[in-house]
């Protein structure tokens, strides 16, 4: 048998209106790289392009013009679009929510379809399955953990949340280590912008592939990575399967997308970061919600612009 070629890419975050930081080419360059995407996935023939969640950078209010081109470009793709919602594609971490957004319009459209732990895409022997980002994500449910599947097949989890190859975070956070005994056979990761890197832990078969390749679109200063892809293919019938990051040639340096003046502040220290993110918490707003704005501004009383920016980075605003 053939052997079947996915491609993953994830946290495009669309949006006319630059976020921080970054120059105001950041929609053409979002855009060329979204078509920069369908074009190898097209040549490649994939069997499927799997997406790991934020569409769009707002939550909400995005335009009828951004729509439409949003659309446009994914009308492009030869190969049917499965994703997992991510914390932008959602507010108030209900997945109903969905259909007032982005990803509620691309999938009435059929451009796109949303797994999650009740419902899932088969390919043959293969199942694309994962689980949207909710309030309390970090645990190994949400990386695989307990999923019941057949002995001959092979299981692609996609997940959105901040996994933590090694070392430590301010924010929460799922350790590499915590997946061991997880039920996917390949595991491909969202949300965390920055990471760009691939590994393998012991799962309920035996071994499970992770690879987080890190934001397409880049809205935080730290997101230093070359944005990529990840091509994987998977030969149904040995069992076996390779990966390849792409870097996607229209991606411009770091040093040309992102402002000069922001780029010469010193970086925050984890303290002043962990000060923050327990200052968000300790305001009990539901981060999810469409008063985002005033939270944040009454948590950043007192922190530096480096500490605001870098957080609000990460977390996707």
């Amino acid at each position: 048998m053939a052997v079947k070629v996915f491609l993953y890419f994830t946290d495009l975050h669309d949006t006319r209106m630059a976020p921080a930081c970054r120059s105001e080419s950041y929609y053409e360059d979002v855009h060329n790289k979204l078509r920069e995407i369908v074009k190898l996935a097209n040549k490649s023939k994939v069997e499927a392009v799997l997406f790991g969640g934020d569409l769009s950078h707002k939550k909400a209010g995005i335009t009828m013009y951004e729509l439409r081109e949003l659309a446009e470009i994914f009308s492009e793709f030869k190969s049917p679009v499965v994703g997992v919602l991510g914390s932008h594609d959602v507010s108030g971490y209900q997945e109903e929510s969905r259909l007032y957004r982005a990803a509620g319009v691309l999938e009435a459209a059929g451009l796109v379809s949303w797994v999650n732990e009740k419902g899932c895409k088969k390919f043959g022997k293969i199942t694309i399955s994962g689980k949207s980002h909710s309030k309390d994500y970090e645990v190994p449910e949400s990386y695989g953990h307990g999923v019941e599947r057949e002995d001959d097949e092979i299981l692609i989890w996609l997940s959105h949340g901040m996994l933590q190859q090694s070392g430590d975070a301010p924010w929460d956070h799922t350790k590499l280590k915590a997946l061991s005994g997880t039920s996917a056979d390949i595991l491909l990761n969202g949300h965390d912008h920055a990471r760009q890197w691939s590994d393998t832990v012991k799962s309920k078969r035996d071994k499970c592939l992770v690879v987080c390749p890190g934001s397409v679109g880049r809205t935080a200063i730290d997101d230093e990575h070359t944005p990529s892809v990840v091509l994987i293919g998977i030969n149904e019938d040995e069992m076996t399967w390779k990966h390849k990051l792409v870097e996607l040639k229209s991606a411009k340096p770091h040093n040309e997308v992102f402002e000069k003046a922001v780029e010469k502040h010193s970086r925050s220290s984890d303290d002043e970061i962990e000060a923050f993110v327990t200052a968000l918490k300790e305001e009990g707003e539901d981060m999810q919600g469409e008063d985002i704005r005033s939270a944040v501004k009454r948590a950043s009383k007192g922190k530096s612009k480096e500490s605001v920016d870098s957080v609000m980075g990460r977390l996707g605003f």
